[in-house]
Formats: structure tokens, sequence, C-alpha cells
């Protein structure tokens, strides 16, 4: 979990600019491994303090969590690429990952 001062700087880059947080979740690369499991488990029921509830992606900007999954069928799990297939989901996550520690750098 982050820091509030983490969520704090992502949703600073996310409101200074959204374009790569959606690109992300856009790409065909990406969605390919984590179709439709993006997962918003926690947001903020209220806007968080120094944003404004207009703006544009305040959905974005609520979130608390990027949480993505990708649930594995019995003959995913028990297959002999399973291990390269996992490999592929972490080089995806890896991707997630680094745009969340450049938004907390400041990179954005």
């Amino acid at each position: 979990m982050a820091s509030s001062k983490q969520t704090k700087r992502v949703r600073e880059a996310i409101a200074k600019n959204s374009k790569p947080f959606k690109d992300l979740f856009a790409d065909k690369e990406f969605k390919k491994y984590f179709k439709n499991s993006f997962n918003p488990m926690e947001t903020a029921k209220r806007c968080p303090r120094g944003f404004s509830e207009d703006h544009p992606d305040i959905n974005w900007i609520k979130l608390k969590t990027f949480f993505v999954s990708k649930s594995l069928t019995l003959k995913e799990f028990t297959s002999p690429g399973l291990a390269i297939n996992v490999a592929n989901h972490f080089k995806q996550l890896l991707r997630l990952n680094k745009l969340l520690q450049d938004a907390i750098d400041g990179k954005l």
C-alpha cells in the first residue's frame, strides 16, 4: 500500500497529465495480459483535498490503488508454459510499477 505522500504525488501527476496512465491501461499489449482486470479496489469517497471535484480525471484522482489481476485456468496453471506466462505478466506489471514510480519521483 502506498503512503499518503506517495498517493498524493500520483494524484498530482494524474491531475497534471493523465495521458501516461490512460495510455498504459489502453495499450493492446497491457490489455492482452490484464484484459478487464483493472480493479479500482480502493477509491476515495470524497474528492481528495487540493483537487477539484469537476476535474475531468477525478475518477482517476480518487483512486487509492492501482490493482490489476489475472485469473488462471487450471489448464494454464498446470501447463508447461506457466513460467513463461507468469514472466510475461510480470513484464507488464513492471510497466505499471515504473509509471507509478515516475509519478512518485516527479518525473511525469
